[in-house]
């Protein structure tokens, strides 16, 4: 579509070098380096491209009249057939990795020096290629088209997914299975309510609802925020999405529901309890915990 687009800037200290070019093609190819050095993993560099390139061209298209009223690409529609190269020189006193195979890049003022030299190199390059720049726009065009008829398609799938299950529900017949469902749709339930939830065992929070509560959203925010840093797509959206598959709603009050829930199964007193003997690998069943017909029951299927 047209000539490898080249830009480069030294912003915060920080020396960027951007090698950019859209393709026919419907994928996206992003490689990035630090210091010569493959960031395998992306991070603050590859975040900060990626949002500075939507910006602009969204910026763009509403300027030149080639979006209307509130419509504007989300990130994979500007960056489908994009090929490009994100490298930067960052001072040792600034280079900053996560993990311990330092495969993503953490600096903090990464991010902006590449938004920054994104920015006013691609603003510059689309005014004086109006051509390229209005074939780009068009690619990404029907890439939302795309993007949208399939998602009206999966909406258009559940209501007549879930058209279907409420006639036969009202025949009766399903009833007992979806009473055996019961507990498997809690669990899913916790883990798209509350994914990144953890210290469930911290009896203290359990003590106060409201506490609870406080701590979940808390625990929530660190972690949306973090995953709004390193992609494009909506959380929200994300989670609304995977319930709808699932067909339960979005709990607003997750803490006092599912956590609550949670937190009793997995603190309640134990129906039997038992001891492994390393040494020769017996089981020693202890009572009362466990009722003696039940624990007969046990000791002649474990052969003791």
């Amino acid at each position: 579509m047209h000539k490898v687009l080249a830009l480069s800037g030294i912003k915060n200290d920080i020396e960027v070098d951007l090698a950019l070019q859209w393709c026919t093609s419907y994928d996206e190819n992003i490689v990035s380096f630090v210091n010569n050095v493959k960031t395998i993993d992306g991070g603050q560099h590859e975040s900060g491209f990626k949002s500075a390139l939507t910006k602009v061209f969204n910026d763009y298209a509403k300027s030149t009249g080639m979006t209307k009223g509130n419509s504007t690409f989300e990130g994979s529609d500007v960056r489908e057939g994009l090929t490009a190269v994100v490298s930067l020189k960052i001072p040792e006193n600034l280079l900053q990795f996560e993990g311990q195979t330092k495969g993503k890049l953490g600096t903090p003022s990464a991010k902006p020096a590449v938004e920054q030299v994104t920015t006013e190199g691609l603003k510059m390059f689309l005014e004086e290629n109006r051509a390229v720049a209005e074939m780009i726009i068009n690619k990404s065009l029907k890439s939302k088209e795309a993007r949208e008829a399939a998602r009206k398609a999966r909406e258009e799938a559940r209501k007549g997914k879930n058209k279907d299950k409420k006639e036969r529900s009202l025949s009766g017949k399903l009833a007992p299975a979806q009473s055996r469902d019961k507990n498997m749709k809690e669990l899913f339930s916790l883990l798209v309510n509350c994914p990144c939830f953890f210290d469930f065992l911290i009896s203290d929070l359990y003590k106060d609802k409201a506490l609870l509560k406080k701590y979940a959203d808390k625990i929530e925010k660190e972690y949306r925020e973090e995953f709004s840093d390193i992609t494009d797509y909506d959380w929200d959206e994300i989670k609304r999405e995977i319930a709808d598959e699932l067909d339960f709603p979005i709990d607003d009050n997750i803490a006092e529901n599912t956590l609550m829930k949670f937190y009793e199964v997995a603190t309640r007193e134990p129906q039997y309890q038992g001891t492994y003997h390393e040494d020769d690998g017996s089981l020693t069943l202890s009572e009362p915990l466990i009722s003696r017909p039940m624990g007969e029951w046990i000791r002649k299927n474990i052969g003791e």
